[in-house]
């Protein structure tokens, strides 16, 4: 049973819900990403992605939403902390070559996990603006999706031609 509907102005590609439950992000079809502030219904808008939004995550404590558009071969980080994203400069991370095909916070913590069409796994602390102790190729081929163990640890990376890889993480 639906609570309250939300109204997003166009095609919406991919849908993340803060885990505070205070904001809806949205990445759509015509390279924004509407955000929707679930306790007084204000919206906001951002634009300037290459192509549509296709992935959107958020951190563990709610202030950062990452996102990637088709073909984008860079992650854009929205800052929620203090007064929010709007009026600021998203955050961008640089480090794929190709495509960014996946891209997940690990769970309760601060890394960024991305994965790209360059073959590469790329761990990333987006409040300090710097990749992580992982930013290696580990695959031999491009990556498909990923997957974080529930408790952080551990992730899954899958490829294409059917092959998961599965590594365990020590930084935090």
């Amino acid at each position: 049973r639906a609570i309250e509907a939300l109204v997003i102005e166009g095609t919406p590609l991919t849908l993340a819900l803060s885990p505070d439950n205070r904001i809806a992000a949205s990445g759509l079809a015509d390279g924004t990403v509407n955000f929707r502030h679930l306790n007084n219904r204000k919206r906001s808008r951002m634009s300037g992605y290459e192509g549509k939004v296709e992935h959107t995550t958020w951190s563990g404590n709610s202030r950062y939403l990452a996102t990637a558009s088709s073909g984008a071969s860079s992650i854009v980080v929205w800052d929620f902390g203090g007064k929010g994203p709007e009026g600021s400069e998203p955050l961008q991370l640089n480090g794929h070559e190709d495509r960014i095909e996946a891209l997940r916070f690990q769970p309760g913590g601060a890394l960024l996990l991305s994965a790209g069409r360059d073959w590469r796994v790329t761990l990333w602390r987006p409040g300090k603006a710097t990749r992580s102790a992982l930013d290696i190729q580990l695959l031999d081929g491009p990556a498909g999706t990923i997957c974080w163990s529930p408790d952080g640890r551990g992730l899954a990376v899958t490829q294409p031609a059917g092959t998961v890889r599965f590594f365990s993480i020590k930084a935090s």
